[in-house]
């Protein structure tokens, strides 16, 4: 069955979907193995170390770490790493997926 893409060459055609589907779970093992953002520790104040990787860069250092307290404390996080040229929306994602997992008495919550 053919998918369009116009990911790596849009002069290329249609592309079978088992090779996305080949690109996609490589891709998601490369972030099983590699995560953009780790938690690292929950401080007896409650406080979460996390780590935030950039992976264009050499290397598995992360480019930015920080603790963050709760759920409003993220949303502030949020919207300072969005203003980052190397942090992309599959971060900020990452991101508020571990909080939700970090802080649950949110969960339920609507806005």
């Amino acid at each position: 069955m053919p998918h369009e893409t116009d990911r790596e060459n849009p002069n290329s055609g249609p592309r079978h979907i088992s090779a996305v589907m080949n690109d996609a779970l490589k891709m998601i093992k490369e972030r099983q193995a590699r995560p953009l953002v780790r938690l690292q520790e929950r401080l007896p104040d409650g406080r979460i170390a996390v780590e935030i990787y950039d992976r264009s860069r050499p290397g598995d250092e992360p480019t930015y770490d920080f603790y963050c307290s709760g759920p409003q404390q993220a949303l502030e996080w949020i919207q300072q790493m969005s203003s980052k040229r190397w942090i992309t929306a599959e971060h900020l994602g990452a991101f508020a997926t571990l909080m939700l997992t970090a802080f649950p008495e949110v969960s339920g919550a609507s806005a």
